[in-house]
């Protein structure tokens, strides 16, 4: 019996990484779908901003195929989560897509490996798109005492009501990102989701660790 015990302890860390890789966001079909059509279009009219979109496309592939650390900085998370913007105002034109950076924590503040960019994702595809207007997403970070408070608003297509529920695939990712959280931070770390107004937003607060100098040159 404690030898069973001590066996389930020794294989709780290993367990618990591979349900982290398992959870780490993926790029959805669908957006690069989207891209290399975009691309293609662009190539003859518009090479530059073709040449643009692949590059940013391939810096956000290099990023989900890194191997390493399931951590991050915030200040690389904003790059990547600006190269993803850069391809989406290409793809829909930059007034269609518009982001309003608020970026007042630390750069150098741990987060899990792509936390944000996926959110933006969601931001465009269930919000600006669905509502088939221009539409502003606020993204906004700061130092609160000893945690990163970190917030992403964009608008949404439908008012809520008892019964609003987030769309299935935006719930989805929700709650990837959730256990992910739980996983890395237990409970020092919260997540929540809030519609009204016609917009929807999501709130992240994280303990703020700096990360350490050279698994920034390692992974950074």
């Amino acid at each position: 019996m404690y030898i069973e015990a001590a066996r389930r302890n020794s294989l709780a860390p290993s367990i618990s990484e591979a349900r982290l890789s398992a959870l780490t966001a993926r790029i959805r079909p669908h957006f690069l779908f989207n891209s290399l059509n975009a691309a293609i279009s662009l190539i003859r009219l518009r090479p530059y901003d073709a040449e643009t979109l692949l590059e940013n496309l391939a810096n956000l592939f290099r990023a989900q195929l890194r191997d390493g650390s399931q951590n991050s900085t915030l200040g690389q998370e904003i790059e990547w989560t600006q190269e993803y913007i850069a391809i989406e105002q290409i793809r829909m034109g930059h007034m269609r897509v518009q982001v309003m950076w608020q970026h007042h924590a630390p750069d150098d503040a741990e987060t899990p490996h792509l936390l944000l960019q996926p959110l933006l994702e969601n931001a465009v595809f269930h919000g600006v798109e669905s509502i088939h207007r221009p539409g502003i997403i606020t993204v906004l970070t700061k130092l609160e005492k000893s945690s990163i408070f970190i917030s992403i608003e964009n608008p949404c297509g439908t008012e809520p009501n008892e019964n609003t529920k987030p769309h299935k695939g935006n719930s989805m990712a929700l709650r990837n990102l959730k256990e992910r959280l739980t996983l890395m931070y237990d409970t020092d770390a919260k997540i929540r989701n809030i519609q009204s107004d016609g917009l929807f937003r999501v709130e992240i607060i994280l303990p703020y660790r700096k990360k350490s100098a050279e698994v920034s040159r390692l992974f950074g």
